[in-house]
This record gives structure tokens, C-alpha cells and sequence, in this order.
């Protein structure tokens, strides 16, 4: 009862009050910052709503073992909808927090039931063609440069508001970026040298955005 009275969502509360109507019971759940939300390769029961100031990094964990940041996801974020919405007995990808996250969880079978709802559907359809471009730029951004992506990631986060809250050692942000901590402390050895960015006790601070974002280059943030 506590979570769920401190579960909150500005963004998206309008499948909220969907879910309200058809009588459709949310499960409410707290994760601490740096908890696994769920793993590659678990079963899909359902989707989870995140709450406010709830941040979530959704990765892809190669046969290797080896972890890759697909996307940040915030505030009213459906997360893991896709597995359900495709109906995939198992996910294909994880999720790990940033910050300390609430969630209301829709059970899959009864997120299939909003689906035949044309409001619930237009704001499904809205993620889905969001997730797509975010897969398309995503594609892009694997041909470039190690330091291209480190700036554009610090850069993102910065953009969030999440820089100084979420704090991520060299090896979570190698994670994120698909690579090896030594790789990530050289590159952030660079831009501290070049006086782009700072950084003290695992807090990065951005010192010049408009040459970070010129090395980020021509792909977006």
C-alpha cells in the first residue's frame, strides 16, 4: 500500500485512468537505484509504467555476455511492452535502474485486453513508432567512434538532468556503451585534458557543451 501511494506518473496517466475503468488491477513495485528490473531471457508476464523521476536503462546482453545500452527510458515509459505486445514468451532484452524507481506493473494478458481499446491504442502505436526511430539512430550510432558516443551518452544524460543523480563508475558506463573500462577511462581522460568535462567522485560534470557537442557530431542526441 505505501508504494503504490507514492507511485505517481504525470506522463501517460491517461492509460492509468484506462486501467482504472476497465477495472484492471496495476501491481506497484520500489527498485533502488543499480537493481535489475528484469533479465534477458526471463518470462514476459507483463509491462511495467514508470512513475516520476524514475529513470531505467534498458540493455542487450550479447551470447558473449557482453551488455549494450539500447535506451534510456524515463517517466511514463511502458517498459518491456514490446515482448507482451508480440507475445514472446521470454524477454530479449534487461533492465537495470538509474535512480530509485517506482512502477506500476499491467499484468500481459490484461495489457492485451487495453489493446482492443482505440485510446490505449493510439498511445501504444505513439511508443511503438517512437521506439522505432530510436532503434534506427541507435543503428547509426554503432559505426561511430568510441569518443563520438561517449560525448553523445554524457551529453543525454546531462539533457535528463541525470548527471549529477545517477553517478556511474567507468565500468556502468562501458556497459552502456558496449566496450571495456580501460577504453572509457582513456576516452574520459581525453575530454577532462581537453576541458570538455570534469569529474570527482564519479560525478561527471559537462565544462564545455558546445565543443562536446561538436565532437558528438551530426547524429543527434
Amino acid at each position: 500500500m505505501l508504494v503504490r501511494k507514492s507511485f505517481e506518473v504525470s506522463e501517460c496517466r491517461e492509460l492509468v485512468s484506462i486501467c482504472e475503468s476497465l477495472g484492471i488491477r496495476l501491481g506497484y513495485a520500489f527498485y533502488e537505484k543499480g537493481t535489475t528490473v528484469y533479465e534477458q531471457g526471463t518470462a514476459a508476464s507483463g509491462c511495467y509504467l514508470l512513475g516520476d523521476k524514475s529513470w531505467v536503462m534498458e540493455l542487450y546482453r550479447s551470447r558473449r555476455g557482453r551488455k549494450r545500452a539500447l535506451q534510456i527510458l524515463g517517466p511514463g515509459t511502458l517498459l518491456g511492452f514490446e515482448d507482451v505486445v508480440l507475445q514472446r514468451d521470454w524477454r530479449r532484452t534487461l533492465a537495470k535502474t538509474l535512480t530509485d524507481t517506482y512502477v506500476a506493473f499491467i499484468k500481459a494478458g490484461d495489457f492485451q485486453s487495453l489493446l482492443a481499446f482505440p485510446a490505449s491504442q493510439q498511445i501504444i502505436l505513439s511508443k511503438i513508432i517512437r521506439g522505432y526511430y530510436e532503434l534506427k539512430s541507435l543503428l547509426i550510432e554503432t559505426a561511430c567512434p568510441l569518443r563520438e558516443r561517449l560525448a553523445r551518452f554524457i551529453l543525454r544524460l546531462d539533457q535528463l538532468d541525470l548527471l549529477e543523480r545517477v553517478k556511474l563508475t567507468n565500468c556502468e558506463i562501458a556497459e552502456a556503451l558496449g566496450c571495456s573500462s580501460v577504453a572509457i577511462s582513456n576516452e574520459l581522460s581525453k575530454l577532462r585534458r581537453r576541458g570538455m568535462v570534469g569529474r570527482s567522485q564519479r560525478c561527471i560534470t559537462v565544462l564545455d557543451r558546445d565543443r562536446l557537442k561538436a565532437l558528438a557530431g551530426a547524429h543527434g542526441i
